[in-house]
């Protein structure tokens, strides 16, 4: 067995047992959440969502150290995982073909693409790298659920290492759970795609300052979300921006969440 493919197999290994001595850590052995974004096309659809974790390991028994990139999707159903390897990193490019890289996209119980050296060539080009700091781009040849070959492109992510965020808290609207106010913008008509002028305005009272996701359900092929940051506590207005395309007409029912607080509002298409 070559160098390269051994080294290989202790990746392995060390990533199904999780043995691995971590590098950036916070007094107590607690490792350090980061902040970031990430983004990517299938050439049919576009996704992305936040960078929630960004660590790195060194193998057990090899020189040879794994950044892991985790993130969730904008709704937080789908999950983005990002492999690389190599001994000591810096900007440059990371092959599945060398054992560099490897990434997968998923649901709880699915797995919608998978890239490594078995799928084809996928690349990883990092542009900045810091102790606690990584950005880059990704595309390449991945495997979807149903082992077919597609092609990601225009991948772009960012992510601090080592770092935590912290994740604003507060409540919507009123004390019935009432999206007060709450300010619709824009044409809703079945079969017609919504469009960057349908939006929702809610208020939120915010007690933290920090990162959040505003999302809504999907009713009537339909949803709206924000994420973002906010930079101070009190009353402040967020524009939810809306996607998809109506299957129906007439008053459909909304429910938004925001951390543990939820309320509703009414679209009329």
């Amino acid at each position: 067995m070559t160098p390269l493919k051994i080294t290989f197999c202790l990746i392995l290994t060390a990533l199904l047992f999780n043995a691995c001595n971590k590098e950036y850590s916070v007094e107590g052995g607690n490792l350090k959440i980061p902040t970031g974004t990430w983004e990517f096309t299938d050439s049919l659809k576009q996704f992305q969502g936040n960078m929630d974790t960004a660590i790195v390991s060194t193998i057990l028994g090899s020189t040879t150290k794994e950044l892991q990139l985790l993130g969730t999707s904008l709704d937080g159903t789908q999950s983005f995982h990002m492999d690389l390897f190599a001994d000591i990193f810096a900007t440059g490019t990371y092959k599945a073909s060398l054992f560099q890289s490897a990434f997968q996209y998923s649901l709880p119980a699915k797995t919608l693409y998978q890239a490594d050296q078995l799928s084809g060539e996928f690349i990883v080009n990092i542009t900045s790298y810091s102790d606690n700091f990584v950005s880059g781009t990704f595309s390449g040849a991945s495997l979807d659920s149903a082992s077919k070959t597609k092609n990601l492109s225009q991948g772009k992510f960012t992510s601090t290492i080592g770092t935590k965020a912290v994740v604003s808290s507060g409540v919507f609207g009123d004390s019935s759970g009432n999206c007060k106010p709450v300010t619709l913008a824009g044409v809703y008509t079945q079969g017609v795609a919504l469009t960057a002028a349908n939006t929702v305005q809610v208020q939120v009272t915010v007690a933290v300052a920090g990162t959040y996701t505003i999302t809504s359900n999907t009713v009537n092929g339909v949803s709206f979300s924000k994420t973002g940051t906010f930079t101070s506590a009190g009353v402040q207005a967020v524009l939810l921006n809306g996607s998809g395309t109506p299957t129906g007409s007439g008053p459909q029912n909304y429910t938004i969440t925001y951390g543990n607080s939820q309320c509703g509002f009414v679209v009329n298409f």
